[in-house]
């Protein structure tokens, strides 16, 4: 996966080295945010351009399924709750669902399952930080835009901006977050109340509530990988990718 190589890539301590997507994995969400067609003409015409980006890097901090802290990059999104759920599910759809419509149908499924959240959250940028408490059911720490196979969480995101947007969404009842979950789509979803947005360069989240934990997974990059706490930073123009 993306998320492997990138991983790879800066864990080797070559950081110049560039990367290139073919991108036919489930989701394809992060060429979105490139600009890269979905298709294996596309993507390859991208490579063979000689156009290179340098994109910002995610360093997340968490907590795996051993209960140690371990440290792992990411280019795309992170996000605690429903996404994480999400990943789970999607893991044991059958391949002809289809990207698009298994990823919904997950989605659905997690809405049933996750509950609303309290959380505590410290937000820095640059030399100002916030402390906020949060009652919701997805919270994501964006880089790029889309998440869930074209669900546009954070349609202001740039990739090479420097900056997280944070989005978190919680609605009244399960039916509320399944009557508005179309409007990720087209992002219109930030004008919903109960959907906040802030931006930062670094932040740190943890729920109040120890007992909802496993229920309250992490989605890195479409993979289920570990619970809250985590922390998130920026690494600025970290990776070059052709595109």
């Amino acid at each position: 996966t993306l998320s492997e190589v990138v991983n790879g890539v800066l864990g080797s301590g070559r950081p110049q080295t560039e990367v290139g997507l073919i991108a036919q994995g489930t989701g394809g969400d992060f060429r979105r945010s490139l600009g890269i067609g979905r298709s294996v003409s596309e993507c390859l015409a991208a490579i063979a351009s000689g156009r290179r980006r340098h994109v910002d890097v995610g360093v997340l901090t968490c907590r795996p399924a051993d209960g140690t802290m371990a440290t792992r990059y990411f280019l795309n999104i992170v996000s605690a709750g429903m996404g994480g759920l999400v990943d789970q599910y999607i893991a044991a759809t059958p391949a002809w669902v289809g990207g698009r419509t298994g990823y919904y149908v997950a989605a659905i499924r997690a809405t049933w399952r996750c509950p609303e959240a309290r959380l505590r959250c410290r937000l820095e940028l640059g030399e100002q930080h916030e402390d906020v408490a949060l009652r919701a059911r997805v919270v994501a720490v964006c880089n790029g835009r889309f998440f869930g196979s074209g669900m546009q969480m954070a349609p202001m995101a740039e990739v090479d901006d420097g900056v997280f947007e944070v989005i978190s969404v919680t609605q009244p009842t399960r039916l509320h977050m399944m009557a508005r979950s179309r409007s990720i789509y087209d992002g219109s979803h930030l004008r919903i109340a109960g959907v906040r947005h802030f931006r930062c360069n670094r932040i740190a989240v943890d729920l109040e509530d120890e007992a909802l934990r496993l229920q309250f997974p992490l989605d890195v990059d479409g993979e289920a990988l570990g619970w809250l706490p985590m922390t998130v930073e920026v690494l600025p123009a970290a990776l070059v990718v052709r595109a």
